[in-house]
């Protein structure tokens, strides 16, 4: 699946899965092409919004965030082992909410919401 919208369901308390593959292309030029992969069947947490912004971002598992969380999800947990990665993961998230149509005002909160999660676990020790 290649669109901004993937297909979950619940699996267990505050997780969802995947139903399918999902394949997304982040960018392609020159004959470069960045790309993730992830197997259908991959456990994830939804977006991590604060429960008491939910009636103002949406709550996890809103299907307008899906995809990024899915592959922010992902990247933390494949090769986000340092600070840097966790960047690039952080970065990938805003460009996925970006092309699902999330307000700029919004996935600009999502974003500093996951980048001041970042910093606080890895990037305040990092040399």
């Amino acid at each position: 699946m290649s669109n901004d919208r993937i297909q979950i369901e619940p699996d267990g308390p505050g997780f969802c899965k995947t139903l399918s593959t999902i394949f997304v292309t982040l960018r392609h030029q020159d004959g470069i092409t960045h790309w993730v992969e992830i197997p259908a069947g991959y456990r994830f947490d939804g977006a991590s919004i604060p429960q008491l912004a939910w009636s103002l971002i949406g709550g996890p598992f809103d299907p307008q965030f899906a995809l990024a969380a899915a592959v922010h999800d992902w990247h933390c947990e494949h090769t986000a082992d340092c600070y840097e990665a966790r960047v690039i993961g952080d970065a990938v998230f805003f460009l996925l909410l970006k092309r699902a149509g999330v307000p700029k005002w919004k996935r600009t909160l999502m974003f500093l919401g996951v980048r001041l999660n970042s910093w606080w676990r890895y990037g305040r020790l990092a040399k």
